[in-house]
């Protein structure tokens, strides 16, 4: 798998705290080693209130 970031990606990913930009990498290499990893993928309540709107 190929990812295509943009220079505003990089831009707003290094503003991003230490933490959080530990933890996307951390997604980023799990996304592509294996795209249907189940941390990948949204909760359903995520995805319901997304949906429907709620929050």
């Amino acid at each position: 798998m190929k990812i295509q970031t943009s220079n505003p990606f990089y831009e707003d990913f290094h503003s991003l705290p230490e933490l959080i930009k530990e933890r996307a990498e951390k997604q980023f290499v799990l996304l592509l080693e294996n795209p249907h990893h189940p941390s990948l993928q949204p909760s359903t309540y995520l995805l319901t209130a997304f949906l429907f709107g709620r929050k």
